[in-house]
C-alpha cells in the first residue's frame, strides 16, 4: 500500500525515486527501506512528504495509517465503548498485521464512509 502510494505520488511528479528523495531531503536508500517496510515510517517523513508533495486525501489517509502501522499502533478511541465493542476491536488488532494490502485498502475504505 505504501509502496504503491509513494509510485502514484511520484509518477504524478514525474519523479524517479532518486529525485523524490533529493526533494524530501533523504539518501534514496531510505526512501527505499520504507517503500519496503524496512524501515518504520516516521512522523517525521510523512510531515516532509505533506510539505514537500500536494496530496490527495486519500494518499495522506494511507500515509497516516503507515505511521501508525509501522509503530504498530491503532489509535481508536474507546470512551464509550461497551464491553462487545473492545472485543471486536482488540480482535481486529490482533488479526491486522495478517490481512494482504489489498485487504488493508478495503478496510481503510470501508473506514473511511
Amino acid at each position: 500500500m505504501l509502496k504503491k502510494t509513494l509510485r502514484l505520488i511520484r509518477a504524478r511528479n514525474d519523479e524517479t525515486g532518486y529525485q523524490m528523495a533529493k526533494r524530501l531531503g533523504i539518501p534514496q536508500s531510505s526512501l527505499s527501506n520504507y517503500e519496503n517496510k524496512k524501515l518504520p515510517i516516521s512522523v517525521k517523513f510523512l510531515d516532509k512528504i505533506k510539505k514537500a508533495y500536494d496530496l490527495t486525501p486519500e494518499e495522506i489517509t494511507i500515509l497516516e495509517l503507515e505511521v501508525h502501522l509501522s509503530k504498530k499502533e491503532i489509535k481508536i478511541p474507546l470512551k464509550n465503548a461497551t464491553a462487545l465493542d473492545v472485543r471486536l476491536i482488540n480482535t481486529f488488532k490482533d488479526n491486522y498485521t495478517k490481512f494482504s494490502d489489498k485487504e488493508k485498502e478495503k478496510l481503510i475504505e470501508l473506514f473511511e464512509r
